[in-house]
């Protein structure tokens, strides 16, 4: 986790938990076709600061919320 990031429950407007919608997200849009491998990254804005991201090269589709980052959206 990056240093300007807390580590705050990240919920959404739509409920549930940041990771999983993300992984979620993933596996839906590999299921449809619409990625393949590891091509492409998903994030999602945490708040002002932060943001999630996918990894480069991970399996959109196969992902976990363990293999997400967290990172501060200046830079740090």
């Amino acid at each position: 986790m990056s240093a300007g990031c807390q580590p705050p429950a990240h919920r959404t407007m739509l409920g549930g938990d940041l990771h999983t919608q993300l992984v979620t997200a993933g596996a839906r849009l590999a299921g449809a076709g619409l990625l393949r491998d590891a091509e492409g990254n998903l994030s999602a804005r945490i708040d002002r600061r932060c943001c999630l991201l996918t990894p480069t090269g991970g399996l959109t589709g196969r992902l976990t919320g363990a293999d997400l980052v967290e990172v501060a959206i200046d830079g740090g």
